[in-house]
């Protein structure tokens, strides 16, 4: 149902940022939530059944970044005779969503060189975490559409799976030093590259890249795309147009830039994502 969100930032601490808040569980610990987790007082006044607090935060441990997401136990509540299997899994949805945008976090941060671009970062997912659980819950008219809701527990789960390698383990390592010398490792993407989308055909000039695609789709069409974006050290993040549809890419080259692994997402309200892979003919 309805959905509250807080969050903060804890820097330079060496314990868990979570702990300082009241009855916090961080969500690789209770990846599933119980409705014995809901524990705040009801809201009289609310025409809700249920209500949720999720926060996002990160901390430092010497140049490392931890983030994780959480679900507050002595705030979120739930009505007394609603504690329903179905109603449990749109609440569960909205610590998932938490949890998709601090991974998001931690993959916009991997080639950060300071603490500004972390907070930057930061700032910018923690917006878009907010807008999705609003489009969250408008789409599903909370919960109220089982066809909307079914919709987004799968898109949910395959976005979460795309970023695992973000998981509640990953740590980043903030290293101003290493990361200069890593970005002024020039890599020339010039030239065709066999992908996942049929040939893509790449011009670089200084840190702007831009590209044409074609590729057949799973009706039997040929599909025409173009794509810009900007490089920073071997990652690419650039937006494409395929005419019908439009997205974001984010690339990441081998050391050697003659391969890459990276995934893409729509714009749409679908929100489909998926893995791109290439190597340079």
């Amino acid at each position: 149902m309805k959905f509250s969100f807080v969050f903060f930032t804890m820097l330079c601490l060496w314990y868990s940022a979570a702990n300082a808040v009241e009855n916090c569980i961080d969500w690789h610990e209770r990846p599933k939530l119980q409705w014995s987790d809901f524990q705040g007082t009801v809201a009289e006044d609310s025409p809700f059944a249920a209500m949720t607090y999720w926060y996002l935060y990160y901390r430092w441990k010497g140049n490392k970044v931890l983030a994780e997401s959480c679900f507050q136990t002595s705030k979120s509540w739930v009505r007394e005779g609603k504690e329903s299997d179905y109603l449990l899994q749109h609440e569960q949805l909205h610590v998932d969503i938490a949890q998709l945008h601090i991974r998001l976090f931690k993959q916009k941060i991997e080639f950060a060189t300071s603490a500004d671009q972390v907070k930057k970062a930061f700032d910018e997912v923690l917006k878009a975490a907010k807008r999705t659980q609003v489009q969250y819950d408008e789409e599903t008219e909370h919960s109220r559409d089982k066809a909307e809701q079914k919709r987004w527990n799968r898109l949910v789960a395959k976005k979460l799976e795309n970023l695992d390698d973000y998981g509640s383990d990953k740590q980043i390592v903030i290293n101003s030093s290493k990361k200069r010398t890593e970005s002024n490792q020039e890599i020339d993407l010039n030239g065709i590259w066999e992908t996942d989308f049929g040939n893509l055909k790449l011009k670089q000039r200084g840190k702007t890249v831009s590209g044409t695609y074609d590729y057949v789709n799973s009706d039997d069409e040929t599909v025409h795309g173009t794509l810009k974006g900007t490089l920073t050290g071997r990652v690419l993040e650039v937006s494409w147009d395929e005419g019908g549809a439009t997205g974001t890419a984010r690339l990441k080259f081998s050391a050697d830039g003659l391969s890459f692994n990276g995934t893409w997402q729509d714009d749409d309200e679908d929100g489909n994502s998926g893995q791109w892979q290439g190597k340079k003919q």
